[in-house]
């Protein structure tokens, strides 16, 4: 069962993934390698931005919130090569980036790097993310860590969001913690290519506006009865942008 320690508000997660090409000289031949790194687009939700995408504000639960902070446990990542059979139940054409537990961890004011790990040459189409709980035998291997402790906190979770929400001119911290599961397979506008001896840097941004809105109205985390809608949200809100 899922606890929300006080008040929330956020918004959608939307993932913008970038690239760019530098110059490695580190990388084995026919390799390069994939720097991955992780940003908040914004960290104000309001109700007032509700109104430039034509929704009414009446109904909200609260005025506005900050996100502070999203993280996310991924437990795998790969990229596609784009010249397979883009099934994505064929993993045959997807290349093991990382398998084993990692954090993104997007903040307001900064950009954080997550990954860097080599990757065989060639162009990709898609990045692949699995994001998953710990399972109830490894909450005793994780408890005291200082990345994934917080993860097997209480219970076991996936997502966990920190920030601030503010109604009636009243402020209240919050923390919302999630265990979806999720396997997404985000597809690039733009195919990438990863050369020899080059690193590709893929960003991944977090845009809080709307998971947490249904309709006219801001879902309040703290009513036990909006979990579902917005861990739906959560999974269905991430895009793969070329920024």
């Amino acid at each position: 069962m899922k606890r929300i320690r006080t008040i929330t508000q956020i918004s959608a997660l939307v993932f913008a993934l970038t690239f760019a090409a530098c110059s490695e000289s580190t990388s084995p031949d026919n390799s390069g390698r994939v720097t991955m790194q992780a940003q908040l687009s914004d960290n104000l939700v309001a109700g007032a931005m509700l109104d430039d995408k034509g929704v009414s504000t009446l109904g909200k639960e609260v005025d506005s919130i900050t996100v502070s902070r999203v993280r996310i446990l991924i437990t795998e990542v790969k990229l596609h090569d784009k010249d397979g059979d883009d099934n994505d139940s064929n993993t045959v054409d997807d290349k093991n980036v990382k398998t084993g537990p990692i954090v993104i961890d997007a903040t307001a004011d900064s950009v954080k790097v997550f990954l860097t790990e080599p990757i065989p040459v060639g162009s990709y189409d898609k990045v692949k993310f699995e994001f998953h709980r710990f399972s109830g035998g490894e909450e005793a291997q994780y408890a005291n860590d200082p990345v994934f402790g917080d993860f097997v906190q209480d219970d076991r979770w996936s997502v966990i969001v920190e920030g601030m929400s503010y109604e009636g001119g009243q402020a209240s911290p919050f923390t919302y913690r999630s265990d979806v599961t999720a396997n997404l397979s985000l597809k690039f506008p733009d195919q990438i290519t990863v050369a020899d001896n080059e690193t590709v840097t893929l960003l991944v941004e977090i845009d809080p506006i709307a998971v947490f809105k249904s309709g006219n109205t801001v879902l309040n985390p703290a009513d036990t009865s909006n979990e579902s809608k917005i861990d739906n949200a959560i999974k269905d809100a991430i895009k793969a942008l070329k920024k």
